[in-house]
């Protein structure tokens, strides 16, 4: 007979995830405490879970390409106004502002990519107190994104200070 399991908290109450549609029996179910004495139940398999892992991936790496295009458009805007020998001061503010909104933006990006990453280190972490989990599994487990962050904010930070440099620089004759 199959648990009833539509819903499943990962990382502490961070995200919610809807479960996947049922392909098959569910074997085992892993219960355990969540913030707040909350009970919740992981009730999917390891391959379930790579599954859900790939679909979120798919929708991040979207938003990324999304990114570049933009980023390519703040390089486009600091160029030509680099280029302009008298460049409004409200088109600078302006590029600026777009500038600064898109490196904000970048990073979330590159920021879903290790919370994900996060939230199912935790679900196979939960899921191989019940059962054998695969060797790239456990890498997710023991992964450590602390180096993957300080990269994210030091590209974003070059970009946008490259991006600046165009916009507030006077072109040198």
């Amino acid at each position: 007979s199959a648990l009833p399991c539509c819903r499943h908290t990962f990382a502490q109450s961070r995200i919610v995830y809807c479960a996947l549609p049922r392909l098959g029996p569910i074997t085992t179910c892993a219960s355990f405490e969540v913030q707040n004495n909350n009970k919740a139940e992981i009730c999917m398999t390891e391959q379930e879970a790579w599954t859900l892992m790939a679909a979120y991936s798919n929708n991040n790496a979207l938003y990324f390409l999304a990114n570049i295009i933009a980023v390519w458009l703040g390089f486009l805007m600091s160029s030509k106004i680099y280029e302009s020998d008298n460049a409004p001061t409200i088109a600078r503010l302006l590029a600026t502002t777009y500038c600064l909104c898109i490196a904000f933006f970048m990073y979330n990006a590159l920021s879903a990519s290790l919370t994900m990453i996060s939230d199912f280190s935790w679900v196979f972490s939960e899921l191989s107190k019940t059962r054998g989990i695969s060797a790239i599994s456990q890498e997710i487990i023991d992964f450590d994104s602390t180096v993957q962050s300080l990269v994210n904010v030091i590209f974003v930070l070059s970009i946008f200070t490259y991006q600046m440099l165009g916009v507030w620089m006077k072109k040198s004759n």
